[in-house]
């Protein structure tokens, strides 16, 4: 039990210093009052507990900010003073962004020390110059010596407060996840995918995320839902006191979803036969939620990026779709990285990885997807330009044909519209083009015969030249 005691205490405080003190009592029952004050402290007249040895009190000195604290405990006659120095508390750096900043980088303090002890100390002025663009940092001086500029460039030893947006697609086919060879089941897969998003979004305080389902003949938002992307829109969640909020409202929103997506009647085996899930289209609601996301940070301090897991098979339908999204990712310098959890190679997911610069991935074991997840996709692109990932070795860069939406090795293509089919075609069936060929040499000189006349314009004379002798 504690209590306060207005006098000095034996640690040596002053009369303005506040001590604490307390006992307990022992096996004889006595019991130490804290109105009394301490009484087996130097300089206490008080009368002592009735039974020592049994007393066990301790007393807490503090003067205030900057001094030390005092802790003197006494148990069973013997007393032991114990002084922990104290500082002052520093008063957190807070930034106070407003529309009218440009750009805004942090660096420490012996790095900018350094670089202004090497400017010339006859220079009347510095010159500290900011931006966005490389460098992004500058420190310029004019002195009767010299004229130097120190330049400091992101990735250097400068920090950015940029902020990630992982938008992931997760492939929700119920037919490929049901099968009984498939090595690990959505729900299992799903803690695992669970655990990524939480670790991403505790990266940095402000990393954006969005989940979208790729289903059989749908594809919806998961996080953010519906509600939450209309301004001022908001989801009412339960409170957990175990858990982190964001952490609990995002893995809600992904169960949630995913079990509303399950409970509908399930596709019929011809959506089943015409393809796999739907990926094109999850791919455009990313690269959609990007570009809008982009328009509203007005400062640029948002980079992209996006998460495709799979475990469908090609879909030759999709080619189309998935071609115009992976070229108009590479234009907005948004990396698709792909990780195929099982199954054969993607064709069409893994040109997506190679024309954005992303990383395609095959786990040799999908047990251990999460070890994948955290190594090979939880860095950001900065991050990237210092880590040696995984890359591919080969990349299948054949294409599907527009007629019968068949992968082709060899193809005809069309010279207007550049569209593919897998036989020859004397009207392009996309643009409606219509090809007359006609050989741009007879059939002896393609085959190397040589005939009489010079000229294969002019007229073959009637009767043969003779040489002249």
């Amino acid at each position: 039990m504690f209590g306060t005691a207005g006098g000095t205490g034996g640690s040596g405080s002053g009369g303005n210093g506040r001590t604490f003190g307390g006992s307990s009592g022992g096996a004889s029952g006595s019991k130490y009052n804290a109105s009394q004050g301490s009484s087996q402290f130097p300089g206490n007249n008080n009368q002592a507990p009735t039974s020592v040895a049994a007393v066990t009190a301790v007393k807490m000195t503090y003067n205030g900010p900057g001094t030390k604290l005092y802790l003197t405990l006494e148990d069973h006659g013997v007393m032991t003073t114990c002084g922990i120095p104290t500082f002052d508390p520093e008063m957190p750096v807070v930034h106070e962004f407003n529309e009218e900043v440009i750009s805004t980088v942090s660096m420490k303090s012996k790095w900018l020390d350094e670089g202004l002890r090497d400017l010339d100390s006859t220079s009347p002025s510095v010159i500290l110059r900011l931006s966005p663009e490389t460098p992004n940092f500058r420190i310029s001086s004019l002195g009767n010596v010299e004229a130097l500029d120190i330049n400091y460039s992101l990735g250097d030893v400068l920090d950015s407060y940029d902020s990630n947006l992982l938008v992931m697609v997760i492939d929700t086919n119920p037919f490929e996840w049901e099968h009984p060879s498939a090595p690990l089941k959505l729900n299992e897969a799903l803690q695992h995918i669970l655990a990524f998003m939480n670790a991403h979004l505790a990266g940095r305080h402000d990393n954006k995320l969005a989940v979208i389902a790729s289903h059989v003949g749908v594809s919806k938002f998961l996080y953010p839902t519906p509600n939450e992307m209309i301004p001022g829109g908001k989801v009412p969640t339960k409170k957990d006191a175990n858990a982190y909020q964001n952490f609990k409202v995002v893995n809600d929103a992904v169960l949630e979803g995913i079990k509303r997506l399950l409970a509908d009647p399930k596709p019929t085996l011809e959506e089943k036969d015409l393809g796999s899930s739907k990926i094109a289209a999850s791919l455009s609601l990313g690269l959609c939620y990007i570009n809008q996301t982009l328009k509203l940070d007005a400062l640029g301090h948002i980079k992209p990026r996006m998460l495709v897991l799979t475990v469908s098979p090609d879909s030759s339908s999709d080619y189309i779709p998935i071609m115009n999204c992976i070229f108009s990712a590479q234009k907005a310098n948004i990396p698709i990285d792909v990780c195929k959890i099982w199954g054969e190679d993607a064709v069409f997911l893994q040109q997506a990885a190679h024309i954005t610069e992303g990383i395609y991935m095959r786990p040799n074991d999908p047990r251990g997807l999460l070890q994948v997840l955290m190594f090979s996709y939880l860095p950001d692109m900065f991050a990237r330009s210092y880590l040696y990932l995984p890359g591919q070795d080969q990349v299948d860069f054949r294409a599907a044909c527009f007629c019968h939406k068949k992968i082709v090795d060899i193809g005809f293509v069309c010279s207007v519209c550049l569209s593919i089919f897998c036989s020859f075609s004397p009207v392009c069936s996309t643009c409606r083009t219509k090809f007359a060929f006609q050989p741009l040499l007879n059939p002896a000189r393609r085959l190397g015969v040589k005939s009489g006349a010079s000229n294969p314009g002019s007229p073959r004379p009637s009767t043969p030249t003779t040489p002249s002798q």
